[in-house]
C-alpha cells in the first residue's frame, strides 16, 4: 500500500472519533520531514499524500516542513533555532495532527508538539520497525513502520524475475548508510 494512503488511512481512524467531540481539531496537518525537499522522491510522497487527502476528506489544509537534519543539525541551537521559527510562523495557526516522517525528525516533531501543540495527535511514518522496537511512545502517538532487510529486495526481485542469477549491489559502502544498516 502506498505510504500516503497509509498516512491518510491512520489521519482517518484517528480524526473520525475525535470529530464527534464537542471540540473538533483545526483541519490543518503539519508534515515533518527529516532531509531536504530536493529528492524527486519526497516531491513525489508529498504529492500523493496531499492528493490523498484532498481525496479522502473534506477540505484539509498541508503544511510541509523540511528539518534538513545533517551530521551536525542535532544540536540544542539548532533545537531553539528550529523552535523560534515554527513559534513565529504557526503563531495563530492552529496545527490539527501532525505527520512525523523518518526517525531523525521524530524527536525535534515530538518536542515541537510538547512545547507549541500540547496534546496536538502525531503519527509516525517511514520509520523501521527495528528503531522503534525499544522506544517508548508518548500518549497520542501512534503510526506505522516498515521493515527494511535485505533479505526482503532479494526475494521480491526474484519474485518479479524468476530467472534472476545475479544482484549486483551499488552505491555507498555498507556502513555510511543507516539504510544499508
Amino acid at each position: 500500500m502506498c505510504l500516503a494512503v497509509r498516512i491518510v488511512a491512520v489521519l482517518l481512524a484517528i480524526l473520525m472519533p475525535i470529530s464527534a467531540m464537542a471540540q473538533s481539531l483545526p483541519r490543518t496537518i503539519l508534515f515533518i520531514d527529516e532531509d531536504t525537499p530536493i529528492h524527486p522522491w519526497f516531491r513525489h510522497l508529498i504529492e500523493a499524500f496531499d492528493s490523498t487527502v484532498k481525496t479522502e476528506s473534506d477540505y484539509v489544509f498541508v503544511y510541509v516542513e523540511n528539518l534538513g537534519i545533517i551530521a551536525g543539525f542535532g544540536t540544542e541551537n539548532y533545537y531553539k533555532d528550529l523552535h523560534s521559527h515554527f513559534l513565529e510562523k504557526y503563531r495563530g495557526h492552529p496545527i490539527g495532527v501532525i505527520v512525523c516522517h523518518a526517525l531523525r525528525a521524530m524527536p525535534y516533531a515530538l518536542r515541537l508538539r510538547d512545547e507549541l501543540w500540547p496534546g496536538t495527535p502525531v503519527i509516525l511514518a517511514g520509520l523501521q520497525e527495528k528503531a522503534l522496537a525499544s522506544l517508548s511512545l508518548p500518549p497520542n502517538v501512534t503510526g506505522f513502520t516498515f521493515r527494511h532487510h535485505l533479505q526482503d529486495l532479494v526475494d521480491t526481485a526474484h519474485t518479479l524475475i524468476p530467472d534472476l542469477k545475479q544482484i549486483v549491489l551499488v552505491g555507498d559502502r555498507i556502513g555510511r548508510s543507516s539504510w544499508r544498516a
